[in-house]
């Protein structure tokens, strides 16, 4: 008989009996497995409690000190996926397609004993779970020991919503015992909470960068999003960004009302209301370019008599952004690249094109990840963008789809009671006062997955 067993890391190995085994590259899913093998057991620690079988074994670290011996972080709050209280097991992910269907990625930090705040940012997040309509959804939130009653506050807003079914809904809760007492709101990494969140995906594309709780996607977004997916499915290796915009009002605007007032004072870049200890906020000229290209292709897309610019001009734009992505990597670019204010929020296929099958293909979530030491809203935000750009992605914008802030949603998401600076505006808080190893961990990371895919490469020649 042929038995497959599942790799915590992804891959299978497939035993054909008499001790002849083949190991075979995991599928194109940063999960590893296909959507149909998703199965909710009985936990082997919590007896009548349920999990998931297929999640990641893999340790993370939330929070830590600067360690100049190692030129690394010194980890003191280690966390791991069978730390997490899972508010919905995402039972319904056996029936999605990993190669068609499209998985939104949303990451929170609740920081506030206000509930009003705690719940506003909570209520952001439910907004995107409807927009996305029954679609498959990974939501991770950390909730520090000054929110109360936090697992109770996450069921009531998010766990009786129409097609939760269909996400994955995580609470993590910091090891107390680790936790110094004048630390009770000790800032946690937001990249260690992206990287566990995308870690566990279960289709190809994924849709991430909504980290800060304030962010609205647009209703036609999902079937945009679709759309892509489908119509690259042969063509791995693409990134599309959707633009971000801060409205005046809670009123929303469907994207023909956004294009009739693109130069309205109504409608603000996310800087513009963003400041940060009492300074104006600075819109990345990345940002500007890519929102611009949108602009074109979402007016020619929703007015037949638009005259777009020649393919060559708009092809002439996107090398022109993906050339500032990649000579960002460079040291003399360190000091721009280091506080953008903002997460681009983007379409991602994992599967990188290298030539080879799908089945052999090394897949984006490992190639480049998030750095946990650059844990702020404002510390290197493009790094893993500029990394997938440099080793082949090819980059575009998701027209006619995009995401916006409202009053009332940053109320939540921009400031958090109780802290000295908002979670927005973090910069490098795990290293802070340690420029010159906060430095050296930028450029061992600019160049540990060009060295990783070297490696991985020449393994499979």
């Amino acid at each position: 008989a042929t038995v497959a067993v599942f790799l915590p890391e992804g891959g299978i190995v497939v035993d054909q009996g008499g001790g002849s085994k083949k190991r075979h590259a995991s599928q194109p899913s940063p999960l590893g497995i296909p959507t149909s093998a998703w199965e909710i057991v009985p936990s082997a620690d919590d007896e009548g409690d349920e999990r998931p079988n297929h999640l990641p074994y893999r340790t993370y670290c939330l929070s830590g000190n600067p360690d100049k011996f190692k030129f690394r972080m010194e980890c003191k709050l280690p966390v791991a996926w069978r730390d997490v209280e899972l508010v919905s097991l995402g039972p319904s992910w056996k029936q999605f397609s990993m190669d068609l269907d499209v998985t939104l990625v949303q990451t929170l930090r609740l920081y506030s004993s206000d509930i009003n705040q705690c719940r506003a940012s909570l209520n952001t997040v439910a907004e995107n779970l409807k927009r996305w309509k029954g679609q498959p959804s990974v939501v991770l939130i950390y909730a520090s020991p000054s929110v109360k009653s936090p697992s109770n506050l996450v069921s009531e807003v998010l766990a009786e919503l129409d097609g939760i079914d269909s996400s994955l809904v995580g609470l993590l809760y910091p090891n107390i015992e680790n936790v110094e007492r004048d630390d009770e709101n000790l800032m946690v990494s937001q990249k260690t909470l992206v990287n566990m969140a995308l870690d566990v995906v279960p289709t190809r594309w994924y849709l991430s960068g909504l980290d800060g709780g304030d962010t609205i996607i647009s209703p036609d977004t999902i079937h945009l999003a679709k759309r892509k997916a489908s119509l690259y499915q042969t063509m791995p290796g693409n990134i599309f960004v959707v633009p971000q915009f801060a409205f005046g009002s809670d009123e929303w605007w469907n994207v023909s009302e956004l294009l009739e007032a693109k130069d309205s004072d109504s409608l603000e870049i996310p800087a513009d209301v963003e400041s940060c200890n009492e300074q104006e906020g600075e819109e990345d000229e990345l940002s500007v370019q890519t929102t611009l290209l949108w602009w074109e292709q979402t007016s020619g897309l929703l007015y037949p008599d638009h005259k777009p610019s020649v393919p060559s001009a708009l092809a002439k734009s996107l090398q022109d952004i993906e050339y500032k992505l990649t000579i960002r990597l460079g040291k003399e670019s360190l000091d721009k690249f280091l506080s953008v204010p903002y997460t681009p929020l983007v379409l991602v296929d994992n599967l990188i094109k290298t030539g080879r099958t799908s089945e052999e293909g090394l897949h984006a979530h490992t190639l480049a990840r998030e750095v946990e030491e650059f844990g702020g809203g404002r510390c290197f935000n493009l790094l893993r963008l500029s990394q997938l750009v440099s080793f082949g992605f090819q980059l575009n914008v998701l027209d006619g789809a995009f995401a916006a802030s409202t009053p009332k949603s940053r109320k939540g998401g921009l400031h958090q009671v109780g802290l000295d600076v908002s979670p927005r505006c973090s910069g490098c808080f795990l290293l802070e006062g340690a420029d010159d190893l906060r430095n050296q961990v930028f450029h061992q990371e600019v160049v540990r997955p060009i060295i990783a895919r070297s490696l991985w490469e020449k393994g499979n020649d």
